[in-house]
């Protein structure tokens, strides 16, 4: 499963609580998913997940997960942790790419709070290129 996620096309993490042994606490862990799933594109490949765990949020430890990464798009949040994945040194692939759905999310926060037309525009605009995203699946599956 580890050779075939080295095509993998996302990466990304989610917090959980862990044990803090010795202290009888939990703390923040952090759980990054590597995830392989061409079925957006008419692909004949089961998905696959992978869950590794990390104590932090740096890029390194992202780095580290994916090491002899050999796709060639990778995509991730917007988090400022991840610029070192741009070195195309580190990254055997053609362009890191980050996910719409993160930077959306500000913009939704932003339109609510502060009612900015910019901010609402930026969601109208990303909701189009959904929708742009949604008709190319479909065609790419007829089209199989």
């Amino acid at each position: 499963m580890r050779r075939r996620l080295a095509m993998a096309d996302r990466l990304d993490e989610t917090t959980a609580p862990v044990l803090d042994p010795g202290r009888g606490q939990t703390k923040k862990g952090y759980f990054w998913a590597i995830v392989f799933d061409d079925r957006g594109h008419s692909g004949p490949s089961p998905p696959i997940v992978l869950f590794r765990y990390a104590p932090g949020r740096s890029g390194a430890f992202a780095e580290q997960f994916l090491e002899g990464f050999g796709g060639r798009f990778l995509q991730c949040d917007g988090y400022d942790g991840y610029d070192r994945l741009t070195e195309l040194a580190r990254l055997q692939c053609e362009k890191l790419v980050h996910c719409w759905s993160h930077l959306r999310r500000r913009f939704v926060k932003l339109a609510r709070n502060s009612k900015s037309p910019i901010a609402e525009a930026a969601v109208r605009h990303i909701a189009q290129l959904y929708a742009i995203e949604a008709m190319v699946r479909t065609h790419t599956t007829k089209a199989a």
